[in-house]
Formats: structure tokens, C-alpha cells, sequence
């Protein structure tokens, strides 16, 4: 007999939520233009998806509503996070863009007492050329070396560029209330801390919100790059300070480690897992594991938990998260919370970026950065 699944249905041949065999769940979505559903092991489930992803309630039976309104009541209250300062920064639809923004002011005093300089403007020449000569060039199907100097031009052509992305994911999660307060967060091929560093910011206008609600960050940073280590080390040593506020704390542990070696063998589990420009043939051009990580990386996580994967912008680099998507689904306990899509941040605020700009750092002038991502849920047994 076909095992049977509960199927929420918010845009398809017909709506509401169904229970049939597998087999069967196909013939109600397939050719239809812009479907959304989802499977689920069980009603409650089916019914707090559909409800929570816009479903109308005029599609489910007394039995369905019913069952929505247990399982809300059998919930223990919490309030839910205020976000107004990050509200007024980041979209309200998911094709939206953030508002420009530029990088903490301490951050960016970080960065230029790296270079032993108060603006970019004041650099000698001769550090100057050094650093432009060190540019990152490369094709689709080379891989990237950070050696030496290219950290430093890495630090002010794109570190910048790429800091707000993480936002967006993390918006989407605190938008579906998938974000938590107190987190252990794991940042792989975390460079000079440009993934984390954001994630900081980006809690500390939480914690500001939330004055009477306790923050907690414990977050391993993972990066083989000897040069972006010595870089991440030297920032955290005044940037984190300046983030830390009474409601809010924040622990980092540095190693350093070839990503996949320590997803296979490091300890831990976390509530967050996020990966930037690793999945990628620039990042390990003869590489063989690109859906075998993420499957070790389900099994760091706790239930519930978060996986944020963030790549380039570009066609192929969206299909290869497809791909991952296509393996995940395969597992019931993960869910996709958004699917990979390709968006952008806007650039035109970043002032450190519109510096390297002008001295020829940075090659191309830009106004957005866009960049593909993906993130995923664990969901929690009890659930």
C-alpha cells in the first residue's frame, strides 16, 4: 500500500492541504506555472506551512483549522523579536534590495589601521602599487590563490563589496521567526571574517531593539588561508568591541582548517551554518565533493537549524544550489526556506569600496553585487 504524505498546496491545480500517497502528489503541481507546496509527515505540520506561506484558510477543511489552532495553543508563549532598525534597511518582498548602507565605522577603522593608514587616500605609493599589483584576476575554471599581498587587496576590492549579502538570509529567517538569540554558528571559508563580521552587525541592531532580551553569539570561524587569518585576527581585536552591547555577547574561535576536513571531522553542532564563494570551481578547481558537504553539514546541525549558502552570482552557480536543494529534499527533516535565487546588495554606500575605486584598487566601479544563495531549515523531531 502507498505510504500516504500530507500535501500543502498554496498555488496549484487545486489548494488546501491533501492527503494522499506519494505517488500521487505530482499530478496536482506539475505544468502549473509559479507552483508552491510542500510535503509533510504529518498535518500539523502541512497546515502551519500553508498558513505561514500565505495559503488561504477558505481551502481547509473545519478539521484542518482545527488542528492549526491546537497546535498554536500547545505552543509555550515567546515573544516574537522586534526589528525595526533592520526593518528599515532590508526589503519587505523577496525580490526587494536593503537600503544602501555603508560598513561599520569601526570596522572600517579596523581595516585601515591594518594598513597602518587613517584614510586609503594617505597610503604611500609604494604600498599603494603593491597592492594593486596583487589584483584578483581570474577565469571560471581557475582556481583562486589569497597568498601574501592578494589578502590585502582582497580586504579592499571585495571584502566590502561582499559584507551585507549574509543579511538577506538572515532576514528571511527572522522574517519566519527561524532565528534564534542564542546561537553556536559555524562561518566556513569564513576569509577575513567578512561573513561574521556582518553577522555581528546585524545582531547588534537586534539586540538594540530588544533591550530585554539576552544575545548570545558563539561563533567558529573556519579559513585555511594563513594571510586571511592574521587580517580577521587583527580586526576582531577592536571590531568586536564596539559590537558588544549589555544584552549582547559575542565569542569567536579561529581554526584553521581546509573546510572539508573539518566538516568531516570537527566536533560540535550548530544552530547556524553559513558557507561564502566555497561551493564554487574558483574556490577548489579540481574539487570533488560539492553535494557531499552539505549532506555532512545536515548532520552538524541542531534541531531546528539553519544552513545559509552563499555563492557567486551567476546561472551556474544558482543550479548547483538547485542541485543541492534536489539532494536535501530527498531528506524529510530538512526544508528549504528559500529557494536558490540570484539578488543583489546595493554598493553605491560603502565608502572604503568607492576609495579602492578611485585609487584603482578596484577595478570596475559597480552598483550592486549580486550573488546567488539558498538557505535551509533542520527541522526539530518534536515538531
Amino acid at each position: 500500500m502507498a505510504k500516504a504524505r500530507f500535501l500543502a498546496i498554496v498555488r496549484g491545480r487545486t489548494m488546501g492541504v491533501l492527503e494522499i500517497p506519494w505517488a500521487e502528489c505530482r499530478e496536482y503541481v506539475d505544468g502549473f506555472s509559479n507552483a508552491k507546496y510542500k510535503g509533510f509527515p504529518c498535518l500539523e505540520e502541512a497546515v502551519a506551512w500553508y498558513l505561514a506561506e500565505g495559503g488561504e484558510e477558505g481551502f481547509l477543511t473545519e478539521q484542518h483549522l482545527a488542528t492549526a489552532k491546537g497546535a498554536a495553543s500547545a505552543k509555550p508563549a515567546c515573544p516574537s523579536l522586534r526589528f525595526a532598525r533592520l526593518a528599515n534597511i532590508l526589503p519587505n518582498d523577496e525580490d526587494g534590495c536593503m537600503c544602501s548602507q555603508d560598513l561599520p565605522e569601526s570596522l572600517t577603522h579596523s581595516i585601515l589601521d591594518w594598513f597602518h593608514v587613517t584614510a586609503l587616500e594617505n597610503m604611500p605609493e609604494e604600498q599603494l602599487q603593491e597592492i594593486k599589483k596583487q589584483g584578483i584576476a581570474y577565469s571560471d575554471d581557475q582556481e583562486t590563490d589569497y597568498h601574501g599581498g592578494i589578502a590585502d587587496n582582497y580586504v579592499l576590492a571585495y571584502m566590502p563589496a561582499n559584507f551585507f549579502k549574509i543579511w538577506l538570509p538572515l532576514w528571511r529567517l527572522l522574517q519566519k521567526q527561524s532565528l534564534g538569540t542564542k546561537l553556536s554558528i559555524l562561518d566556513l571559508g569564513a576569509g577575513p571574517g567578512t561573513s561574521t563580521f556582518s553577522l555581528w552587525y546585524f545582531f547588534s541592531l537586534l539586540a538594540r531593539d530588544n533591550p530585554d532580551r539576552e544575545f548570545v553569539l558563539d561563533c567558529c570561524a573556519v579559513e585555511r588561508e594563513s594571510s586571511f587569518l592574521q587580517i580577521m585576527k587583527k580586526l576582531d581585536a577592536t571590531y568586536r568591541k564596539s559590537m558588544l552591547a549589555e544584552n549582547l555577547q559575542i565569542n569567536l574561535r579561529i581554526d584553521k582548517s581546509d573546510i572539508y576536513t573539518f566538516a568531516a571531522c570537527g566536533d560540535g553542532q550548530y544552530d547556524l551554518i553559513m558557507e561564502s564563494n566555497v561551493l564554487n570551481r574558483n574556490e577548489a578547481a579540481s574539487w570533488t565533493k560539492p553535494t557531499s558537504l552539505p549532506l555532512v553539514l545536515m548532520s552538524k546541525l541542531k534541531e531546528p537549524g539553519a544552513l545559509i549558502l552563499l555563492e557567486p552570482g551567476k546561472e551556474q552557480n544558482r543550479n548547483a544550489l538547485y542541485s543541492i536543494e534536489q539532494l536535501l529534499a530527498n531528506y524529510p527533516i530538512m526544508e528549504s526556506v528559500v529557494s536558490p535565487k540570484i539578488t543583489a546588495v546595493p554598493l553605491d554606500g560603502l565608502s572604503l569600496l568607492r576609495s579602492a575605486e578611485n585609487l584603482g584598487i578596484r577595478y570596475t566601479r559597480q552598483e550592486k553585487h549580486w550573488f546567488s544563495y539558498a538557505v535551509f531549515r533542520k527541522r526539530s523531531e518534536k515538531q
